[in-house]
């Protein structure tokens, strides 16, 4: 057989499945590393410390230099909290990609699957409809076959103009 084999199947699916795990590994890597880079950054800075050091430059300096540089660990300090962003969204967003592509692995199992469950509903409605229908055929069936008389009267009758 061509294209279709259990075997480029089984094979598909095992690489379907392996891509959706690195997905799913790179993101978490990603993220940590981008979460760790962010608390190693705000770590770096104490804001309590650098607060209280800016308003005791500022009573005795006022802007001075040393304010500013103390402005600028501050603003620092706050910039991890981009990190801790970027870093949650990677870890999100890589495994609900990673989730997506795991479940196109799984497609034949969840088809038959949702083909269980329809089956029985179907076959109950098929039997309680069934007498229905066949009672509509009889009470169809002569109403059809006036019909047709009628078709084939009109056809011998256009037929005998010629």
């Amino acid at each position: 057989m061509g294209m279709l084999s259990e075997e480029k199947y089984q094979s598909t699916k095992r690489k379907i499945k392996s891509a959706s795990l690195i997905i799913l590994l790179i993101g978490l890597l990603a993220g940590g590393l981008l979460i760790f880079m962010g608390y190693s950054r705000g770590s770096r800075y104490d804001k309590n410390k650098i607060r209280v050091e800016m308003n005791q430059e500022f009573m005795s300096s006022g802007f001075s230099e040393r304010y500013y540089e103390l402005q600028e660990d501050l603003n620092k300090s706050h910039s991890s909290i981009v990190f801790y962003m970027f870093g949650g969204f990677v870890i999100v967003a890589s495994c609900m990609f990673s989730g997506f592509v795991y479940l196109t692995s799984k497609g034949r199992e969840i088809a038959a699957y949702q083909a269980q469950q329809i089956l029985p509903i179907a076959q109950e409605g098929m039997q309680r409809m069934a007498p229905t229908a066949r009672e509509v055929m009889r009470e169809s069936a002569p109403v059809y076959g006036e019909v047709a008389k009628e078709i084939a009267k009109g056809v011998k009758e256009g037929l005998k103009d010629e």
